[in-house]
Formats: structure tokens, sequence, C-alpha cells
């Protein structure tokens, strides 16, 4: 920054930085301050510092506001009438020396690659090193966090940010939230509505207005005359660009569906997401990407008659906007299968939502699971096994780790568990196709279709297993499918192609004493939603009862089902028949009730008559109600 302790601020090469420091050396009096170059940066219109210093602002503050407080404390002179600066480093505060000099370090280490972010790079210098003024009276100003963003700009600006399209082409979902990708794919319906092939900026500003009660139409409303509407607006819009009375389809959010402009407006929107600190580009980032470098044809439309919309002063409301919003998390919006599809739940916005609670003992399956995963071809997974052994459970835990950031590059995945197993066949074919096509165009979707083996069998000896490979090998699904280990065998075993597309994870029955601690955690669950007690021995009964006398399903689901019932049934008697807990007494024989350990309907260990209460382990209005209800009749009931 100084040539033989001269200050020659021509060596940057960058006019944006050269204007900002000639302005700030005119305008100091006497020695050249820190905020005399955040005046000049201010005081510039740059609207690279500004959107920046916008977001780290009070509430109810503007850029404006910091102009005025520097001009009370630091006046300048005026109009350069004392100018006398002849470039000496004594002519610059010591804050500001240990500024330019952070500053000149820092460009040095790579200067082309800097040059384009030259200027937020000097101000984040600046904003590092305040002077006492700046220190008392620029409170409105959050300094550090400022210069944080700038230098996440500076960051944003040399590193190449995460690719917007796959190996495919298509452009990958799990970079926009649920309300920017629903955006996009509204952009891409007015592109074909209005005769064009390919998406560009005016189409995605138009299905920004369209979006319902949405920041765009809020900020559209506060410059357009009273007398217009918002649909007045998008007439004039559509009539704009419009190419053709006929419209097209609407074109793929795919490489060959995009046009430049617009691929260069989400890299415009991914900087500004970084900046904002959002994990992912929502529509206060599309919208300021698009005013950022607007198409001249919108600008025109909105600057004449009638409209009159000044584009600049809308980034600074949006600027505004989105700092009176920032406390607020982003919006959760559940993804949701079309009408006619089978049952489905986004696991992810549970997990997010709502919370999960942690699984126990299925640690030896997501070796296998990340990695398969992971990959980035044939990277679908068949979880197999018996009824019961817990692979729904495996799958909400799998969404609870990827939400909580535990699998890293499933952080930005949403999954989809999808209830096929009561489809019949008679519609399965259809039921298939609707799924894989509203699930084609999103890279961020790994849908869980439980019940694949129902979705795949046609009516008679037929089935879509043709249908499935075609869907996996051309990636328009990502799949995780449950299916028993028959359904594998008869399906899908003889089909090699299939086979390499996919990972096979067979889940057998826990053993009895994993069981019982998995089975304890629903317990505790069953406790709170009942109001009553369970006892460890009425969960290890369940367990080996389940486990000797229910064939058609295995632990833990058996004994789960068991110990739900048992409760269901309890709190009937409760609540609908006016029973207290020592009127739920067990039936003669039931060794849970009394402690013994022997089989429902031995009788050992009993001792009581039928309904007099002896024996139940509980005395009236003790909250362990279940340990003296569980057995007998009860239990033999279920298991009939």
């Amino acid at each position: 920054m100084f040539s033989e302790g001269i200050f020659t601020p021509h060596a940057l090469l960058d006019e944006r930085s050269i204007d900002i420091l000639s302005a700030a050396t005119q305008r100091c009096s006497g020695t050249v301050r820190p905020s005399d170059i955040l005046h000049a940066a201010i005081d510039s219109g740059d609207q690279g510092v500004l959107s920046v210093l916008s977001l780290t602002l009070a509430e109810g503050a503007q850029p404006r506001h910091l102009l005025e407080t520097i001009a009370v404390y630091n006046p300048g002179s005026r109009d350069g009438q004392h100018f006398d600066f002849d470039g000496r480093r004594e002519r610059f505060a010591a804050e500001t020396l240990a500024a330019l000099d952070r500053f000149a370090a820092e460009f040095a280490e790579d200067r082309d690659r800097l040059r384009p972010v030259c200027l937020e790079l000097l101000v984040a210098c600046v904003l590092d090193h305040p002077d006492p003024g700046d220190r008392q009276f620029l409170r409105i100003l959050d300094a550090p966090a400022a210069a944080r963003a700038l230098r996440d700009q500076v960051r944003v600006s040399v590193e190449p940010p995460p690719p917007l399209l796959d190996d495919t082409g298509r452009l990958r979902s799990e970079e926009f939230s649920a309300d920017a990708w629903a955006v996009l794919e509204q952009a891409a319906e007015r592109a074909g509505e209005l005769g064009y092939d390919r998406l560009l900026p005016p189409h995605c500003f138009l299905a920004l207005l369209g979006e319902t009660e949405g920041l765009t139409e809020r900020l559209v409303r506060l410059q357009i005359p009273p007398q217009l509407g918002l649909a007045k607006v998008a007439e004039m819009l559509s009539g704009a660009f419009r190419l053709s009375q006929h419209g097209k389809d609407a074109p793929p959010l795919h490489r060959d569906g995009l046009g430049e402009p617009l691929l260069a407006l989400l890299r415009r929107a991914q900087r500004a997401a970084a900046v904002w600190g959002a994990e992912q580009v929502d529509t206060p980032q599309l919208l300021d990407a698009l005013l950022e470098d607007p198409p001249p044809r919108l600008a025109s439309v909105f600057q004449t008659d009638p409209l009159r919309v000044d584009l600049a002063r809308m980034r600074e409301l949006l600027a505004q906007s989105v700092r009176e919003a920032r406390t607020a998390g982003p919006r959760e919006v559940a993804f949701r299968l079309p009408a006619g599809s089978p049952p489905a739940e986004d696991l992810t916005w549970v997990a997010r939502t709502q919370g999960i609670p942690p699984a126990r003992h299925l640690e030896r399956y997501f070796d296998a699971l990340g990695r398969a995963l992971h990959r980035t071809t044939d990277n679908h997974v068949l979880i197999t096994g018996p009824a019961g052994v817990g692979s729904t459970t495996l799958l909400r835990e799998l969404a609870r780790r990827a939400a909580a950031g535990e699998l890293p590059f499933l952080r930005r995945k949403r999954l989809l568990r999808v209830d096929c197993r009561d489809v019949p066949d008679t519609e399965s074919g259809a039921k298939l196709a609707r799924i894989i096509a509203h699930v084609a165009g999103r890279t961020d979707l790994i849908v869980c279709l439980d019940g694949l083996g129902a979705l795949l069998r046609g009516p008679g000896d037929t089935h879509h297993v043709l249908a499935l490979r075609s869907a996996l090998k051309e990636r328009r699904i990502h799949l995780v499918g449950v299916l028993s280990d028959q359904e594998y065998d008869d399906l899908l075993a003889a089909d090699h192609v299939l086979r390499e597309l996919t990972t096979r994870i067979p889940m057998t029955e826990p053993d009895r004493n994993s069981a019982r601690d998995m089975v304890r955690q629903v317990a505790d669950a069953l406790e709170t939603e009942f109001a009553a007690g369970i006892d460890d021995r009425v969960v290890d009964r369940a367990v080996v009862m389940s486990s000797d006398f229910i064939l058609n399903q295995r632990l833990p689901l058996a004994a789960v089902k068991v110990l739900r019932r048992a409760c269901e049934d309890l709190d009937y008697r409760r609540t609908q028949r006016g029973e207290t807990e020592s009127g739920a007494a067990p039936a003669p024989g039931s060794g849970a009730a009394s402690g013994s350990g022997a089989a429902p309907g031995s009788g050992a260990g009993s001792g009581a008559a039928p309904g007099s209460g002896a024996g139940s382990g509980a005395a009236p209005g003790s909250p362990h109600i279940v340990r003296g209800y569980f057995g007998g009749p009860h239990v033999r009931y279920i298991l009939e």
C-alpha cells in the first residue's frame, strides 16, 4: 500500500478500491481514520458492501444512518476545501495503518483471485480495527459480525461453491429450501406458458411474485401505485416477456432446460446464502440475486410508467426484511406425495420438528448402510428381514442421524418413508409409476419404500421389477427398499443387473437381552402415554412370551404390541368402567402379577380368588398399574 513511504492505492489495480481510498483521503481532516474509509465505502453506494452492512445493522437502522453518525463525530473536510494530503504514513491514524497493513498482507497471498473482492476485504480489515470514536458512536452496527460477513463473501467468491448440477445435468435440489425449489418449479411452468424452451431470470421473478403472501409480493406492494394490484403487475410482466400465445411444456430443471443467465443467478444466490449464514438457497436469496443484476427488460418495465419501481430501493428493503427475520429459523415443510399415492411420512421433517428418540442396538447395520448410500453410483439399498425386527425403526434412526449431522453427507438429504405394505396388486404398477414420476426431479430425496414387495407384485404372476430397475439405472429415484427375505428371493434375487444397482442389508431378530432393552425404551414412552408404571418384570414377560408364542412376528415389535395392548386394555378399564388400580387384579394363575415367574394359567404363586386383587403387587393408587394387571387372560387374549 506504501511505496517508499508514500500511499499508492493505484497499485491495487482494482477500480472500486482505488475510488474508495481516494475518496477517504480527500475527506479526511488531519489524519485518515477508519471511519473515513467506511464513510467513503457507504457513500459510494457499492451494493457488495451495502448488502452486507444492511444485515448487521440494528433493527430499523439503515446505511445512511451510519453516514449521518460518522459526519457527527468525524466531520472531515468539506468538499476538500482543506485538502492537503501528501500520502505519508504519518497522515494515517494508527488504527488505519494497522487495517491497511493487515489488508496488504492478506491481499498479497493471492492477488489475482482476491482482486474481484478487494473492496470487501478492505472494509472487513477496517471494521476489525476501529478507533475509540468508532467504538463509542457506531453502536448501531455490529462491526465484528459485519467483518465476518464480508470475509464470508470473500471466501465464497474465492472458493468454488457446491455444484448446481449433478453429473447427469439435473439441478441439485438439496441446494435449495423447500420454498425456493417450489419457486423454481413454478418458474418452469411460467416459462412454458410464455412459450420458452429454457428457464430465465424473469420467469423466476414471476414465480416469486406469485408466492401467496410472499416477501416479493410485499416488497412490490410498497412501491407500486395504490390503484394497481399485483395481478395487473403480473399481467404487465407476462406481456413484456411472452413469446407466443401457444404455451409449451415446462422446461425441465436440467442443464437442457436452464438458460445460462438463470444459472448465473443461482450461483449469485448461492453466494448470498453463504454470506447470510444460510445452509440452503431460500427465496430471499433468489430475489437478492435477481435484484443484484436485473435483466434489462425487467428493469425497464419496473422503472417506467405506470409502475415506477426503484429496484435498488427494493433491494434495500429486502435486506431490512431479512435482518428483521434473521432470528427466525428456516421454515420446515414436509414433502408430500400426490393424491392417490400410498401413505407417506417425511422422516426428516419429523426429526427436525418433533424429534426422534435414538434407537438402541442398531449400530451394527450403519456401517454397511452408510457406505452404500455414500456411493455416487449404484447407491440404492434393500433392507431385508422378517416382520418385526426393526426395519422401520432403522429408517427412523437413519433420518434422526442425518438431521442431527451425525452423517454429514446426508445432512441436506430428506428421507421419505412410503408405507406400501397394503397396496393391492391391481394398483401396484400405477402407484409405483406415480411415486417415481413425482420424485424424479429431486436429488435431495431418499425414498424409503416400506413394503417394496407389495409394490412390485402385479396381478397374477406379473411384476414391476423392470420398471423399478429402469428408474434406478436412470437415477430417477434414490431408493431404500424394505421387504422380506422371501420377497427378495422371489422377485429380485435372480435379477443380476438390479443386484448390481443395490446393496442388500439383511436384518435379523435381536437376541433376548437386546430385545429387552429395546422394549424397555418403548415401555418408558408407554408409561408417559398411559400414566402407568411398567415394571421390568412385565417387559421381560412380554419379550419371553411373544418370542415363544407369537410366530408371525419377531422381536422387538411382537413384544411392543403385547405391551401396548395390555396398556390400552387397562386404560379402558380405568377410564370407561371406572375401575381403580386395586380392582385391576390379575386373573387366577397370573404369574406376572405375583412375581413368581410362572407361566400364565399355571396358577403358581397366585393364591388369590378371581377379582380379589390379592397378589397384585400394587396398593390402591399406585402408579405401577401394569405390574398388577399384565398377564392371565389378557395376555392369553392377545396371543390367541
